[in-house]
């Protein structure tokens, strides 16, 4: 079982109706790992966090959270209770487990989000390089190869040393919905993927020469169509085609104007 935090964008931000673009957040989450076939066993809300848990391979996992938009960073931890003896018993270990694997350096981090937990940020930090003093490793905040990120919740301790960067921006959906013109070109799937950042679901409009729709089947819009599609989870493609209008206004109008 692997217990992921999850750390908004955006999301963070908002006021009142934070908790909307949350549920967003946790909702394409599912509807990622559903899409993705990874097996998500639970969603917990937490202060300006989402906690995952997981009953699949890292990699998998890392797919369908890097095709979520409105998260920063998500990262993979080890959760303890709150207490401060269980917290420093568990730096400890993992600090010898390092000594172990010959590192000579590492750095701290901490953020305490319960302001009730007796020890601050800074004091627990020096406490930590206390520890990582007498099994010899140097408290090193420029140049550690590795850095211990702990944050303190109301319950919970959580404990990570790697950051996985999200894509960012607002969720999916949380936006409301947007048309954009699709050409075979890079301008306009460019322009679609900024449209999903900023939460817009995505409809498409392509305008093509063939006589029927169907034969657009054989080109690579649908292909454009299945990348854009990774970071939205439905979509309508309206096809318009050309023929139709080029033989109605052909020797009618000049040539120079057909474009327009």
């Amino acid at each position: 079982m692997l217990k992921v935090l999850i750390r908004y964008s955006e999301v963070a931000l908002k006021g009142r109706n934070r908790n909307y673009f949350e549920e967003k957040v946790a909702e394409n989450i599912r509807k990622s790992c559903q899409r993705s076939a990874v097996n998500l066993k639970k969603i917990r809300k937490e202060y300006k966090r989402l906690v995952c848990i997981f009953e699949d391979s890292q990699d998998k996992i890392n797919h369908a959270l890097r095709s979520v938009f409105g998260i920063q960073y998500f990262c993979y931890i080890e959760e303890i209770n709150c207490d401060l003896k269980e917290i420093e018993n568990f730096v400890k270990d993992f600090l010898a487990s390092l000594q172990m694997k010959g590192y000579i350096s590492i750095a701290f981090k901490t953020k305490r989000a319960d302001k009730k937990f007796p020890v601050t940020s800074v004091k627990l930090n020096t406490r930590f390089g206390d520890f990582a003093n007498l099994c010899h490793l140097k408290v090193d905040y420029s140049n550690a190869p590795i850095t211990l990120f702990t944050e303190i919740m109301e319950e919970k301790a959580y404990f990570f040393s790697e950051k996985i960067q999200g894509l960012g921006g607002l969720p999916v959906s949380s936006g409301g919905r947007v048309l954009v013109l699709l050409s075979g070109g890079i301008d306009s799937p460019v322009a679609a993927w900024n449209m999903m950042k900023r939460g817009c679901s995505v409809d498409f409009l392509h305008v093509h020469t063939f006589r029927t729709n169907k034969e657009i089947l054989s080109t690579k819009i649908f292909e454009i169509i299945n990348i854009l599609n990774q970071y939205q989870f439905k979509t309508k493609l309206y096809l318009i085609p050309y023929a139709t209008y080029e033989s109605f206004v052909s020797g009618k109008i000049p040539q120079k104007y057909l474009i327009i």
